[in-house]
């Protein structure tokens, strides 16, 4: 057995039994103070000796402190030790004077109490968050600026003011690492919510700072009010469209994907009325999608998208047609399809008026709707006789688009 009294001239021995217990967790926090007892009948001495790190590598000598001298009686407290930095201590003691060293190192008992210490968080309050409803929100508080975040800080919070015109606003109870939720907002107007914060450090999460606040605002959806869909005949009048929304100052913009009809590709606001364009037989059918847009503090919400079409349908065009026939013969004149001089849709009927010849029988009004244009027509004279139909042309079930006349001259010989 190696009596300390052989190096201190006492006849403590090294060996003896003290018992020393500390911080349970093994940890403290900066803003703590910790207490340990000591049962011992003998004057000690503590020692703290300090890492330099969270690891395992101790400081050397010259960062071994004294920080208490305990006298009896039996049982005594250590408290009021605040540790300010973020390092590992470990605190030893001996049962008489530390300053002996022997072969370079201090002779002590040998039971020792690991203690890590961990900076308590501290975050000011935090606003200006600003995000769009349904989509999260990410706060992640870091160190400066007066912030204390030590790192693998976590948090919870609970709403410090509920808004029932918020839904997806919840308190949490377990730490999490950043503060995020999604929020919605039911209303047409900006709201705000603003969440209680309490960070956690430590491997435990022990160490708790004081509580802050983070205020949320969130921005509307826009929407958009229904549109109709319009159809009109080539050549004609498209009305203007206003566009509107539940949320006010909302920016709308628009594209369409038929240039063609006369609509430019693209626009902000409400479109005005044009001219619809068709230089086809068939129907065009333009889509316009509207976006609506909010903005708020620099954060833009970009709300559903609305569509509706503009259809123009097309209108017959023929130009001026002649026939030559015998008397006593039909003549028959069935224009087709030929655009852009000669449009024809599908369907497309005509009816139209004669200016009479008293030497021609059969030339005569036509008020229905016909697939072409015949008559029979008989010459009264010796000579060729000249009548002169003006047709007008409408298309089918598509629109039933009214083109312009035409004239038929039709020679009987």
């Amino acid at each position: 057995m190696f009596l300390i009294g052989q190096l201190l001239s006492t006849n403590v021995l090294l060996g003896q039994t003290i018992t020393m217990t500390g911080p349970s967790t093994g940890q403290v926090c900066t803003s703590d103070n910790f207490s340990i007892t000591v049962n011992s009948n003998t004057r000690i001495w503590f020692f703290l000796d300090v890492s330099d790190d969270l690891g395992s590598t101790w400081g050397l000598d010259n960062s071994r402190k004294t920080f208490n001298q305990q006298s009896p009686p039996f049982s005594s407290v250590i408290s009021g030790l605040n540790i300010s930095q973020t390092r590992r201590y470990r605190l030893r003691y001996t049962t008489d004077n530390p300053a002996v060293i022997v072969n370079g190192t201090y002779v002590n008992l040998p039971q020792t109490l690991d203690i890590t210490n961990y900076t308590t968080p501290y975050v000011n309050n935090i606003s200006g968050i600003v995000a769009c409803g349904g989509t999260a929100f990410t706060v992640t508080p870091t160190d400066g600026s007066g912030n204390i975040v030590p790192a693998g800080t976590k948090y919870t919070w609970t709403i410090a003011t509920p808004n029932a015109n918020l839904s997806g606003a919840t308190d949490q109870s377990l730490s999490q690492s950043i503060i995020s939720q999604t929020l919605t907002n039911t209303s047409n107007t900006v709201q705000t919510v603003v969440y209680t914060v309490t960070p956690k450090s430590g491997t435990t999460g022990a160490c708790v700072g004081a509580t802050f606040t983070v205020t949320v605002t969130v921005n509307p959806r826009p929407t958009v009010d229904a549109i109709s869909n319009q159809a009109v005949c080539a050549g004609s009048t498209v009305s203007g469209v206003t566009i509107t929304g539940s949320v006010a100052s909302t920016v709308y913009t628009w594209a369409n994907n038929t240039t063609s009809i006369g609509l430019g590709a693209s626009g902000t606001g409400n479109i005005t009325s044009f001219t619809g364009t068709n230089v086809t037989n068939q129907p065009v059918v333009a889509t316009v999608t509207v976006t609506p847009t909010y903005t708020n503090n620099a954060v833009a919400c970009v709300g559903s998208t609305s569509t509706f079409t503009i259809t123009i349908n097309p209108k017959p065009v023929v130009p001026n047609q002649t026939a030559t026939i015998c008397s006593g013969t039909a003549f028959t004149t069935a224009p087709t399809n030929n655009a852009p001089t000669t449009i024809i849709p599908s369907g497309t009927t005509y009816t139209w008026t004669v200016v009479d010849n008293t030497n021609v029988t059969g030339d005569e009004d036509q008020v229905t709707g016909q697939s072409n244009i015949s008559q029979t027509l008989i010459n009264l004279t010796n000579t060729a006789q000249t009548v002169v139909y003006t047709v007008t042309p409408t298309s089918g079930a598509a629109g039933n688009c009214v083109g312009s006349t035409f004239t038929v001259t039709v020679t009987v010989n």
